[in-house]
């Protein structure tokens, strides 16, 4: 993931995912954070 900074804001944000790391971070988003929105599809 990168970001792009201009005048102290995101200007912009850069990211690669492999699926499989996706669904991995998805259970552990709601093992934390069982109410909150996760990303479902891309």
């Amino acid at each position: 993931m990168a970001f792009d900074v201009s005048d102290g804001k995101v200007a912009s944000l850069r990211g690669i995912a492999a699926a499989d790391r996706l669904a991995r971070l998805n259970e552990a988003w709601r093992q934390y954070e069982p109410g909150a929105p996760v990303i479902t599809a891309w």
